[in-house]
């Protein structure tokens, strides 16, 4: 991307990591959403749902600074890569910033345009489409599903959303920014009324969504992992960036004093990208404690208490579903394997933990008998599972007799405690790595702008000799 160098050490500045994010939106600059209620997700047990500032950094004279925006941006898709992959407000922070660019578009000149453009269209993946040609059906899916889940199912406010979402991206492309073309596109596909309440009436059940507005946005955010967060595509994308950065700025800075200054800026941002994966460790050691680590020792407790009632057992299945669910996130690892033995216990009806029927009194497995309750077939309901379990727990007459599915069961799950364990300790210890790796970043920086300082120093100096 072309560097405009009169502002460009400003704009660098001005971009820190710690200026380009905060809680919630807002700020003095206008929003080009046009009022649009954007779903956002509150914080959960997967992720902190931070939001970006996305209103559009500005220089002292009040023009656009181009740079802050382009690093800004960068930022934000960093952060879904590398700080929180399954923050599912990253999806609409992006959307958001992108609309705010284009309401923007007439203030900028050819060359800043081009360098936005050239930002926004770096190839992603072997498929050679932009990242927002790639990313489009996510968001706009995000976006208009996502707020008919958090607003209990309301179909008419749904379809008006849809509608004013459409007509703002379209009044905004017609301003010249084509990179909303995309998003465009696809918010006509699938916003369109007719396509829009067919896919209502299919997500409609009994009068209510088929899902809560938690759930969806953990499954749109699994989604978005495996498209981008997680992509191992991402890597080469990010860096295919900061080689056309370095690039152009080796290409049309000639002075060597200026360039060393701005490579040295390019510099504090890859390390403010060294804090942001020092954080996504911390981001996914609370994913690992708060919502995996907590749920597996919850079902174990459960599980190890026995005494099951219909609706603790209802309970129980919930639970395994929801830890089945949470294992999804590619950041969890190997832990999959671990969980998969779990729910193939309980679910599975051909090899899942074998038990005796209450109903018939012959041998089944626990999956058949889930299958029969929740087809409804007679005579089964919660409580047979509940008896179900209850049996296979360790009798208490003396001595005591364990049957082997219930150790089978027991062992498992508590190889989940233990596995989560281990993966807290072994991203904990990344997570010093990195913070190790950091302190020699930051002394590297030191001492490169002390060296700056002190060759102006010694110029001035010089300066002043000459004069006196």
């Amino acid at each position: 991307m072309s560097l405009d160098i009169n502002s460009t050490l400003l704009s660098l500045l001005q971009a820190e990591e710690a200026k380009a994010r905060k809680e919630g939106l807002g700020g003095a600059n206008p929003d080009h959403r046009g009022g649009l209620d954007f779903p956002y997700a509150d914080p959960n047990d997967w992720s902190d749902g931070i939001s970006f500032d996305t209103n559009i950094p500005r220089l002292p004279d009040g023009s656009v600074d181009v740079n802050a925006l382009l690093e800004r941006l960068r930022k934000i898709l960093y952060y879904s890569n590398q700080g929180d992959p399954m923050d599912f407000n990253s999806q609409l922070d992006l959307v958001a910033f992108l609309m705010n660019i284009a309401g923007v578009w007439g203030e900028l000149n050819s060359q800043q345009k081009g360098q936005i453009d050239q930002f926004l269209h770096t190839p992603y993946g072997k498929s050679g489409k932009s990242l927002i040609e790639q990313l489009s059906p996510d968001m706009i899916e995000s976006l208009i599903y996502g707020y008919f889940y958090k607003h209990g199912g309301d179909k008419k406010g749904t379809e008006e959303f849809a509608k004013n979402l459409i007509d703002k991206l379209g009044e905004l492309l017609g301003g010249g920014a084509d990179f909303l073309g995309p998003l465009f596109d696809h918010a006509q596909q699938i916003g369109n009324t007719s396509a829009l309440d067919a896919w209502m009436k299919q997500h409609i059940k009994n009068g209510k969504p088929d899902m809560d507005f938690d759930d969806f946005a953990f499954l749109q955010a699994f989604k978005w992992e495996l498209e981008f967060s997680m992509n191992p595509e991402s890597e080469a994308y990010f860096n295919e960036i900061r080689h056309n950065e370095i690039e152009e700025l080796t290409k049309n800075v000639k002075d060597v004093f200026l360039l060393y200054i701005l490579l040295m800026m390019i510099l504090v941002g890859e390390n403010g990208d060294l804090q942001m994966q020092i954080g996504g460790r911390g981001n996914l050691i609370n994913a690992l404690t708060k919502g995996l680590g907590a749920l597996g020792k919850k079902i174990y407790s459960q599980w190890t208490g026995g005494h099951f009632t219909g609706d603790s057992v209802k309970e129980f299945f919930e639970n395994l579903y929801k830890l089945e669910a949470l294992c999804k996130d590619k950041r969890f690892g190997s832990l999959q394997d671990t969980v998969d033995k779990v729910f193939k216990d309980f679910f599975d009806a051909k090899n899942g933990i074998t038990v005796k029927d209450p109903v018939t009194g012959k041998d089944t497995t626990l999956g058949e008998l889930y299958q029969k309750i929740q087809s409804g077939a007679a005579g089964y309901s919660w409580d047979t599972m509940a008896t179900a379990l209850n049996n296979l727990a360790p009798s208490t007459q003396y001595p005591p007799v364990t049957p082997p599915g219930y150790t089978e069961i027991t062992n498992d799950m508590g190889t989940i405690v233990n596995a989560v364990t281990n993966v807290s300790t072994v991203q904990g210890q990344i997570m010093q790595n990195l913070e190790g790796i950091n302190e020699k970043d930051l002394a590297l920086l030191t001492a490169g702008f002390n060296s700056v300082t002190n060759l102006n120093k010694i110029a001035v100096q010089n300066m002043s000799a000459a004069r006196g």
